[in-house]
């Protein structure tokens, strides 16, 4: 028998320090909206290097990586009373 899964999964981390550091900074700021190419800039790695590193890190892509945790930022904020327009606009 199987337990069911929960609704929110904790977000898998990458071990490679670059996506690391992408990761970070993307869960300081959720709407940065740079993309791949720009993050891998700021970190001083190729986009390709990036892309590897979340999916043998993590096992999903980069951009399924940014949604879950813009997702689960917004629960966050939602749970602490934030309003769902505030919340979604940001």
């Amino acid at each position: 028998h199987r337990s069911p899964r929960s609704a929110v999964q904790p977000l898998p981390m990458p071990r490679d320090n670059r996506a690391l550091a992408v990761a970070l900074r993307l869960m300081a700021d959720p709407s940065d909206d740079a993309d791949l190419g720009a993050w891998a800039g700021r970190v001083g790695a190729s986009k390709r290097t990036l892309q590897r590193a979340f999916m043998s890190d993590t096992r999903i892509s980069f951009s399924r990586w940014r949604q879950r945790a813009r997702l689960l930022a917004a629960v966050e904020r939602l749970s602490a009373g934030e309003s769902v327009t505030r919340t979604a606009l940001d």
